[in-house]
């Protein structure tokens, strides 16, 4: 048998220790730590309707007053709400706010120029000259009639001869010399303030007029100072019995 000189084997057990370590060393280092970088989305914001920067336009408060105009030429504005032309057998229907108007085919001066814009639509605003005429049957017929539409809101200026009737929805007349007003169906009549005894308003008697009892304003001429609110001359209440 061959033998081996003893150095020899010890010399060749040290190299295979040195590999193995070597071999160890390699295989536990640190390796660098691997960073996953998440990326989060923002949550989306949902999408919605901004809100108009230009509101409808409304109409003024009128308030629901009626009225019964003096026979002669007339101005009166308010919402349109319908319009059927008369005939020579019936009288037509035109109504412009709470007041309704039936303007007439026949009568002395007939043909009448009677002329409502194509482009009035039941709810906006109109204005409109026309000629009431004396009639023992029934108020506020036209003969002669132009109706256009407005500005919501215009008042053609006064005096406007009418008599406003309606239920009291307020009224102030405990210091009429310093100012006093009262409201028919929400429609206000300033009634008091510094004005000769020739433009005042007569009241009917105290505890007659309570709210909710129906008056009217006879003998009255008014003047607009908006839609809804108007300088009553002269005249007087009455309770409507």
């Amino acid at each position: 048998m061959l033998k081996v000189p003893r150095r020899w084997v010890v010399v060749g057990l040290s190299l295979v220790a040195a590999v193995v370590a070597a071999i160890l060393v390699a295989s536990t280092a640190v390796r660098p730590l691997e960073t996953t970088v998440v990326v989060v989305s923002p949550t989306p914001t949902p999408l919605t309707a901004s809100p108009s920067s230009t509101p409808n336009a409304t109409l003024p408060q009128t308030g629901n007053a009626e009225y019964f105009f003096q026979p002669g030429v007339i101005r009166w504005c308010g919402t349109f709400g319908s319009y059927r032309a008369p005939s020579t057998t019936a009288s037509g229907e035109l109504k412009i706010g709470t007041t309704t108007f039936l303007p007439t085919a026949v009568g002395f001066g007939a043909p009448f120029t009677q002329r409502v814009a194509a482009d009035l639509r039941p709810g906006s605003w109109a204005c409109m000259t026309g000629t009431v005429i004396r009639s023992d049957t029934a108020p506020n017929q036209l003969t002669d009639l132009a109706v256009d539409s407005a500005s919501a809101g215009l008042m053609l200026p006064g005096p406007i001869r009418a008599t406003p009737c309606g239920p009291v929805s307020e009224f102030f007349v405990s210091d009429i010399p310093s100012g006093g007003y009262v409201s028919l169906a929400g429609t206000k009549f300033l009634i008091g303030g510094a004005r000769p005894a020739s433009e005042a308003v007569e009241l009917p008697p105290p505890g007659d007029l309570r709210i909710g009892v129906r008056v009217c304003m006879t003998g009255t001429s008014l003047t607009p100072i908006d839609a809804g609110t108007f300088i009553a001359t002269s005249g007087r209440v009455m309770v409507d019995r």
